[in-house]
């Protein structure tokens, strides 16, 4: 069970950074006033980390149901 959290983990980890990359460039760069980007900031990081975990859920669902993960 520790091997299940240990890769879910790291799988959530590897994903928020990647879409953080990925989408945070042009999100800074479409927001100019410093004002709507530090209220933006909030439903940033709430829509990033629900974007991670149901990417995580998802691949952790079709390794599931694929038998690669044999927990």
């Amino acid at each position: 069970m520790i091997k299940f959290w240990v890769l879910t983990i790291c799988m959530f980890l590897i994903i928020t950074y990647f879409l953080h990359k990925a989408i945070y460039k042009r999100i800074k760069g479409e927001i100019q006033m410093k004002r709507k980007l530090k209220l933006f900031n909030i439903y940033y990081w709430e829509s990033l980390i629900a974007l991670s975990a149901g990417s995580t859920f998802v691949i952790l669902l079709i390794l599931k149901s694929t038998n690669i993960l044999p927990f």
